[in-house]
């Protein structure tokens, strides 16, 4: 994949996103996607609603060598709603043959972004990355390999299929990133990507919630 290409998957937000109040915390729930739009990376990864045993409907993420995200555009106050809480499950991890902070280690069977666009587009756009590590400790930070604008950090690693419950407080995790304060996001995105190792990955999303604690 190119250089180009990656930095795009590594910083990827709408330029053109819509911003407004936040009208309710809940931004994914029993799989439903409304609200939620796609870009494509390299192919498509295939997103669809399933039938879960323990959730009801979930989102499931399925790439094949590919790599493309969803993401759901809203202006985010981490005063009001401070917490970012969500559920996954992966169930194959990719395989990968480099590190994961290398451009060819960069896939994960899931990923939560958080992003706050910068006065000058996207060229001053910063992304939070949560992702289920294939081999990093829990709450290691690192850059993407493609810019230092965009921190990644491990909140569950291994390859369980047990499903796991995330709650990140943003502000806490944006000082500790970049090294400074959050006044505010531009919206939230996930992922599910095997496109730099040619492998498959796949993982499933419960709920996504905003959290005034």
């Amino acid at each position: 994949m190119g250089l180009r290409m990656g930095r795009m998957k590594a910083v990827w937000i709408g330029v053109c996103l819509w911003v407004g109040a936040v009208h309710a915390d809940v931004l994914l729930d029993q799989g439903d996607l409304s609200g939620w739009d796609a870009q494509s990376f390299v192919g498509d990864t295939q997103y669809q609603r399933v039938a879960d045993a323990q959730r009801g409907f979930v989102l499931q993420g399925v790439a094949d060598g590919t790599a493309s995200a969803l993401g759901f555009e809203r202006r985010i106050d981490p005063a009001q709603t401070p917490w970012l809480e969500w559920s996954w499950q992966v169930v194959t991890a990719p395989t990968l043959g480099a590190p994961e902070q290398s451009k060819a280690g960069d896939d994960y069977a899931a990923r939560v972004y958080v992003v706050r666009k910068g006065a000058f587009g996207i060229l001053s756009t910063q992304s939070l990355v949560y992702v289920h590590s294939n081999a990093r400790a829990i709450d290691d930070i690192w850059d993407s390999p493609y810019t230092g604008k965009v921190k990644m950090l491990a909140v569950a690693n291994g390859t369980s299929g047990d499903w796991i419950r995330v709650k990140r407080n943003l502000a806490a995790d944006w000082q500790r990133a970049f090294g400074r304060s959050l006044d505010e996001l531009d919206g939230v995105a996930l992922m599910v990507d095997a496109d730099n190792s040619g492998s498959r990955a796949a993982a499933r999303f419960g709920q996504i919630a905003l959290r005034a604690n």
